[in-house]
């Protein structure tokens, strides 16, 4: 089951979902222990095209999240369904990392920059060149310690080094 993993997540009731290919596995037990094996789930779009699952996590509802070269994508406990109305052109395209603050709002990096979608799904915001963010490659985003009322969002881009997001705005 380990073939073409990329990325992981420990869910917070226990288990794990790793990133596969066109898809992931999902285990439910402590520690990738469980009576029963792995379930594979593939996102179909994934499967007739080339690229794969980039990034994996799960949001504090526990809904999992996957970002590709094809878009982002949600698990609903049965089906992966695509997000859309992304701006930048991402509905398509490519979306790597991804995190989740503390609030529950989903961070994802695009080619046009940044993206954070609110917790209930009502807003999307960006942050571009125009704001303070680098204009450079997203390789890595780490939202574990931001949210609305403090804390900083650290952006790691390639080549232009690490953006701080805080309460006074970008810092590089």
């Amino acid at each position: 089951t380990g073939a073409g993993c990329r990325t992981r997540t420990r869910r917070p009731g226990g288990g794990t979902v790793l990133s596969r290919d066109a898809g992931a596995h999902q285990s439910s037990g402590r520690d990738g222990r469980q009576s029963r094996p792995w379930a594979y789930h593939p996102i179909p779009e994934l499967e007739e095209k080339y690229g794969g699952v980039l990034d994996i996590v799960e949001d504090k509802s526990g809904r999992i999240w996957a970002g590709t070269d094809w878009g982002a994508f949600y698990f609903d406990g049965v089906r992966w369904n695509k997000l859309k109305g992304l701006p930048f052109g991402s509905e398509d395209g490519y979306v790597h990392p991804l995190s989740v603050d503390m609030d529950g709002n989903l961070w994802m990096g695009v080619r046009g920059g940044l993206i954070l979608i609110s917790y209930d799904g009502s807003k999307f915001v960006t942050y571009t060149e125009a704001d303070g963010l680098p204009s450079a490659p997203i390789n890595v985003i780490d939202a574990s310690t931001f949210s609305q009322k403090g804390g900083c969002l650290l952006v790691g881009t390639w080549g232009k080094g690490l953006a701080i997001l805080d309460k006074h705005g970008w810092h590089t």
